[in-house]
């Protein structure tokens, strides 16, 4: 078991309560996780970090789950979310960008983010892309859709180079002996996009073509960023 149980908290000795807040202790966990991922991300971990008995953790936080729910939330916070253009589809891709540079800086959050129970700051980010979607074909759910695949599609960026390794090369190179295909590639390997391009490129094929989005008088040219 990761944790004591909150009971365990009065065999302690006796004292004054050491005082935390809400937020050192959700920073404390988005710490752990960036340097050790989520297995490094427990309660008895975020305690000692903080310098409390890990059953006085739970002052604070319930479970193990709403630790890592809310440390996930806090990390998304520094999401810049790019105000409207009218260029839908140049919006979309200024999100997936926005979104790599977040799960590059806490790549722990690329496989928990399918399964988490979003917090207030992910309902922000994706209340703002239903928002560069409103008024295109399609109704919610495809909607919903889109986002989903926008966010794997920066899932997959973040967490993998787009150029191949060394020894991937000298594999794919040895294959081409028995492989005609992949012999014409590497006779005619021409230059590789540059990331920027292709993850633009790969948000467009995603989304098609986009008709104008309407301005309103608050739209702006300003990005904003939930939390710095």
């Amino acid at each position: 078991m990761d944790d004591a149980s909150p009971g365990a908290e009065r065999r302690g000795t006796r004292g004054p309560r050491p005082s935390r807040s809400r937020t050192e202790i959700v920073d404390a966990a988005v710490a752990l996780a960036d340097a050790g991922g989520t297995p490094a991300l427990t309660l008895r971990a975020t305690a000692r970090t903080v310098g409390l008995a890990p059953a006085a953790l739970y002052r604070y936080v319930a479970t193990h789950e709403e630790l890592v729910e809310s440390a996930a939330d806090r990390a998304l916070e520094a999401l810049s979310v790019p105000s409207p253009t009218g260029d839908r589809s140049a919006d979309l891709v200024a999100l997936a960008r926005a979104q790599v540079a977040v799960l590059r800086r806490h790549p722990w959050l690329i496989d928990l983010l399918p399964t988490l129970r979003p917090g207030p700051v992910a309902i922000e980010v994706l209340d703002a892309g239903l928002g560069m979607l409103d008024g295109t074909p399609g109704g919610g759910a495809q909607h919903l859709e889109t986002l989903a695949l926008l966010t794997g599609v920066a899932s997959l960026f973040a967490r993998s180079a787009i150029e191949p390794s060394p020894r991937t090369i000298a594999a794919l190179q040895a294959a081409a002996a028995t492989h005609p295909r992949l012999a014409a590639a590497f006779a005619q390997p021409g230059r590789a996009s540059a990331e920027e391009d292709l993850l633009e490129r790969t948000v467009r094929a995603l989304v098609g073509d986009l008709p104008a989005a309407e301005r309103g008088p608050d739209d702006g040219a300003r990005s904003t960023t939930l939390h710095d």
